[in-house]
């Protein structure tokens, strides 16, 4: 078993775990969208936790932080295994996100650079990465993600964003993080095999070593994160 892992936007139920497989996938995950300002609306609310227990993994669409989020953080870790955030292009809410801790634990796994909108440099392209946040992402084991989403729909800047991830990908290769790709499918007919993943991930420059991790990275992190819940529990009953 390889634990190659994709997303879904909706409930995963056995058969399209089973349909997964077809397409070389060991693992399918239910990932929850959700804005910073739902996500302040998930602590206060009683009845989320309940209707959260089956939900594997969170994607937070970043539109402002503020000094409170982080215990809004502290509190969907509690519901979810798995939390990701995409950003929305501000340098300085980025270094907040990654940079933030909880008993020296990071509050996300999975970080997607801001690759949309903006005009490239001369001499680079305006990816959503730097130096000083790879160094970050490194530092606190945080996975580099590539949302391959666009690709699904009629983008017209799809090869402005390749080029970005690219990019991206040297930058991740070269500081040797993790990475975590996904394309995001909101049903199950979106999916797209595995193995064409890793495909598409060579050519844009990651070495198979890389992709193949790639692939692997959400279970593992999900899995180490489920056993870090039951050991806490484990001792707060003791």
């Amino acid at each position: 078993m390889k634990n190659f892992t994709e997303f879904l936007l909706a409930k995963v139920n056995t058969k399209q775990r089973e349909y997964a497989k077809s397409f070389n996938y060991d693992h399918l995950l239910h990932l929850t969208l959700m804005s910073s300002s739902e996500l302040k609306k998930l602590k206060k609310a009683k009845k989320e936790k309940e209707n959260t227990k089956k939900r594997d993994a969170l994607i937070l669409l970043l539109d402002k932080v503020e000094p409170s989020i982080i215990s809004y953080f502290q509190h969907a870790r509690k519901l979810f295994n798995l939390i990701m955030v995409k950003s929305t292009g501000n340098y300085e809410d980025d270094k907040k996100i990654i940079s933030a801790t909880f008993k020296r634990i990071p509050l996300i796994d999975v970080f997607f650079p801001f690759i949309d909108g903006r005009k490239d440099f001369m001499h680079y392209r305006n990816s959503g990465l730097n130096n000083v946040l790879v160094d970050l992402l490194k530092q606190q084991n945080i996975a580099l993600g590539i949302d391959f989403s666009f690709l699904l729909s009629q983008d017209q800047n799809c090869i402005v964003k390749l080029g970005r991830i690219i990019q991206n990908i040297k930058f991740g290769q070269k500081r040797n993080i993790n990475f975590c790709v996904t394309f995001l499918p909101a049903s199950i007919g979106q999916l797209r095999d595995a193995l064409d993943v890793k495909s598409l991930l060579v050519c844009l420059g990651m070495t198979p070593g890389n992709a193949n991790k790639a692939l692997q990275f959400a279970y593992s992190r999900y899995v180490q994160n489920k056993k870090r819940k039951q050991i806490t529990r484990g001792i707060i009953e003791l």
